[in-house]
Protein backbone atom coordinates (compact mmCIF):
# COMPACT_ATOMS: atom_id res chain seq x y z
CA UNK A 1 0.00 0.00 0.00
CA UNK A 2 1.27 3.22 -1.06
CA UNK A 3 1.27 6.11 1.28
CA UNK A 4 -0.87 8.73 -1.11
CA UNK A 5 -3.22 6.13 -1.31
CA UNK A 6 -4.05 5.78 2.14
CA UNK A 7 -6.88 7.30 3.41
CA UNK A 8 -7.29 8.93 6.94
CA UNK A 9 -10.52 9.39 8.49
CA UNK A 10 -11.37 12.88 9.56
CA UNK A 11 -12.69 12.24 13.11
CA UNK A 12 -9.77 9.84 13.96
CA UNK A 13 -6.81 13.05 12.78
CA UNK A 14 -9.13 16.09 14.38
CA UNK A 15 -8.55 13.37 17.92
CA UNK A 16 -5.12 12.86 17.40
CA UNK A 17 -4.47 16.49 16.94
CA UNK A 18 -6.73 17.35 19.97
CA UNK A 19 -4.49 14.28 22.12
CA UNK A 20 -1.14 16.20 20.76
CA UNK A 21 -2.16 19.31 21.41
CA UNK A 22 -3.66 18.68 25.29
CA UNK A 23 0.22 16.39 25.63
CA UNK A 24 1.86 19.84 24.71
CA UNK A 25 0.16 22.20 26.91
CA UNK A 26 0.08 19.64 29.92
CA UNK A 27 3.68 19.25 29.70
CA UNK A 28 4.26 23.10 29.80
CA UNK A 29 2.04 23.14 32.40
CA UNK A 30 3.82 21.03 34.23
CA UNK A 31 7.14 22.73 33.46
CA UNK A 32 6.07 25.73 34.58
CA UNK A 33 4.96 24.48 38.13
CA UNK A 34 7.90 22.53 38.76
CA UNK A 35 10.19 25.86 37.96
CA UNK A 36 8.24 27.64 40.40
CA UNK A 37 8.49 25.40 43.13
CA UNK A 38 11.50 22.95 42.69
CA UNK A 39 14.15 25.30 41.37
CA UNK A 40 16.05 27.22 43.56
CA UNK A 41 15.88 31.08 42.69
CA UNK A 42 19.52 32.82 42.31
CA UNK A 43 19.81 35.96 45.01
CA UNK A 44 19.69 39.67 42.80
CA UNK A 45 22.03 41.70 44.16
CA UNK A 46 21.48 45.74 42.92
CA UNK A 47 24.67 47.89 43.66
CA UNK A 48 24.99 51.10 42.47
CA UNK A 49 28.25 53.06 40.86
CA UNK A 50 27.87 56.13 43.12
CA UNK A 51 31.13 57.01 44.86
CA UNK A 52 30.64 59.84 47.81
CA UNK A 53 32.86 63.10 47.37
CA UNK A 54 35.88 63.50 49.71
CA UNK A 55 35.60 66.27 52.25
CA UNK A 56 37.86 68.25 50.06
CA UNK A 57 35.97 67.82 47.77
CA UNK A 58 33.05 68.73 49.22
CA UNK A 59 34.29 71.76 51.05
CA UNK A 60 35.54 73.18 47.52
CA UNK A 61 32.57 72.18 46.04
CA UNK A 62 30.67 74.50 48.81
CA UNK A 63 33.16 77.64 48.68
CA UNK A 64 32.83 76.91 44.62
CA UNK A 65 28.54 77.37 44.83
CA UNK A 66 28.70 80.50 47.64
CA UNK A 67 31.11 82.14 45.55
CA UNK A 68 28.62 81.40 42.57
CA UNK A 69 25.64 82.50 45.17
CA UNK A 70 27.40 85.85 45.89
CA UNK A 71 27.87 86.46 41.78
CA UNK A 72 24.53 86.13 41.57
CA UNK A 73 23.27 88.33 44.30
CA UNK A 74 25.33 91.01 43.05
CA UNK A 75 23.72 90.78 39.63
CA UNK A 76 20.27 90.75 41.34
CA UNK A 77 21.49 94.16 43.40
CA UNK A 78 22.39 95.53 40.48
CA UNK A 79 19.19 94.90 38.36
CA UNK A 80 17.29 96.07 41.12
CA UNK A 81 19.36 99.04 41.71
CA UNK A 82 18.64 99.77 37.52
CA UNK A 83 15.29 99.45 38.05
CA UNK A 84 14.77 101.86 40.70
CA UNK A 85 16.53 104.19 38.90
CA UNK A 86 14.91 104.15 35.76
CA UNK A 87 11.21 103.87 37.80
CA UNK A 88 12.26 106.96 39.51
CA UNK A 89 13.25 108.65 36.26
CA UNK A 90 9.88 107.95 34.77
CA UNK A 91 8.34 109.37 37.94
CA UNK A 92 9.91 112.26 37.56
CA UNK A 93 9.48 112.94 33.72
CA UNK A 94 5.54 112.47 34.54
CA UNK A 95 5.07 114.32 37.29
CA UNK A 96 6.71 117.17 35.22
CA UNK A 97 4.64 116.50 32.40
CA UNK A 98 1.50 116.70 34.57
CA UNK A 99 2.73 119.75 36.17
CA UNK A 100 3.09 121.23 32.71
CA UNK A 101 -0.66 120.34 32.27
CA UNK A 102 -2.06 121.49 35.40
CA UNK A 103 -0.04 125.10 34.53
CA UNK A 104 -2.09 125.42 30.66
CA UNK A 105 -5.23 124.37 32.17
CA UNK A 106 -5.19 127.14 35.04
CA UNK A 107 -3.98 129.09 32.26
CA UNK A 108 -7.12 128.08 30.15
CA UNK A 109 -9.53 128.82 32.95
CA UNK A 110 -8.28 132.15 33.70
CA UNK A 111 -8.48 132.97 30.15
CA UNK A 112 -11.90 131.26 30.05
CA UNK A 113 -13.10 133.63 33.07
CA UNK A 114 -12.11 136.67 31.22
CA UNK A 115 -13.95 135.49 27.91
CA UNK A 116 -17.22 135.12 30.37
CA UNK A 117 -16.74 138.32 32.05
CA UNK A 118 -16.40 139.87 28.42
CA UNK A 119 -19.37 138.20 27.12
CA UNK A 120 -21.21 138.89 29.90
CA UNK A 121 -20.49 142.36 29.48
CA UNK A 122 -21.30 142.27 26.00
CA UNK A 123 -24.34 140.37 26.32
CA UNK A 124 -25.57 143.27 28.98
CA UNK A 125 -24.53 145.86 26.38
CA UNK A 126 -26.77 144.13 24.00
CA UNK A 127 -29.99 144.00 26.46
CA UNK A 128 -29.85 147.78 27.46
CA UNK A 129 -29.91 148.39 23.36
CA UNK A 130 -32.60 146.11 22.82
CA UNK A 131 -34.22 147.86 25.54
CA UNK A 132 -33.49 151.45 24.01
CA UNK A 133 -34.56 150.17 20.90
CA UNK A 134 -37.72 148.56 21.68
Amino acid sequence: MILADAQVEPALLSNTLIIVMFVISAGAGIGGIYSSFFKKSEKREVTFGFEPASKAEFEKHIISNSERHAQLFEKIEDAKRIAAEVADENYREMTTHVSGINRELGAIAADNKTQSKWLEGIDKKLTDLAKEIK
